[in-house]
């Protein structure tokens, strides 16, 4: 009996003994598996895709443009600066007639840069008092100009307007003004609302403004 009992107790032992091994290998396993999951994160199945460059083209030359390649337009046009500040004088002003389209030139003394806006109006009114203005045409394109300044000597509008329609066809008449706060207004009276471009030249410095005839 004393031989069996040893024997049972050998063998108990050595069976924990193998437990415990058991336990220890299982315990460094998941360290390990622990391990691997914190410092190497899994791959993300969401894949991220390069960064795409977009080419934007260049966009057409705008209505501020000083260059008269722009297209002709009904819509209400105006330059970048517009009401930007400046000391230009009115000096004169003209209508020709062109292939394609009449012209009416402002001229300026001065070299500041020279702002706009213009749209066909119904019924032009003189800026400041209201009054309205007599301007031969059907339709009138009106245009507010900045970068100018009243003058200080006796310059009158009558020596500011043009002189005739230079043989112009679908220009009618036209009205100059001399500034005022610090802007000054150009009515030009057509047949018909026509497509038409404004810009602005230097040397000396001018803002152009032509309609279609065709």
């Amino acid at each position: 009996m004393k031989h069996n009992t040893g024997a049972v107790a050998l063998l108990i032992g050595m069976l924990s003994l193998t437990a415990c091994s058991g336990t220890a290998a299982n315990s460094a396993s998941e360290t390990a598996s622990t391990a691997i999951s914190v410092d190497t994160p899994a791959p993300s199945t969401n894949s991220v895709s390069p960064a795409t460059v977009t080419t934007v083209p260049a966009s057409p030359a705008s209505t501020s443009s000083t260059s008269s390649g722009q297209a002709f337009s009904l819509q209400d046009q105006q330059s970048a600066n517009h009401q930007a500040y400046g000391s230009n004088l009115v000096e004169s002003s003209r209508i020709a007639r062109h292939s394609g389209f009449d012209r009416l030139v402002v001229q300026y003394r001065g070299t500041d840069a020279l702002s706009y806006a213009a749209a066909y109006i119904s019924d032009p009114v003189e800026e400041g008092s209201g009054k309205p203005l007599k301007v031969s045409g059907q339709s009138f394109l009106q245009l507010n100009i900045g970068g100018v300044t009243y003058p200080t000597d006796a310059t009158t509008e009558a020596q500011v307007a043009p002189a005739g329609l230079g043989g112009a066809t679908v220009i009618q008449g036209a009205h100059v003004s001399l500034p005022f706060e610090g802007m000054h207004q150009v009515v030009i009276g057509v047949d018909k609302q026509r497509p038409y471009r404004v810009f602005t030249l230097t040397s000396p410095t001018r803002l152009v403004v032509d309609i279609a005839t065709d």
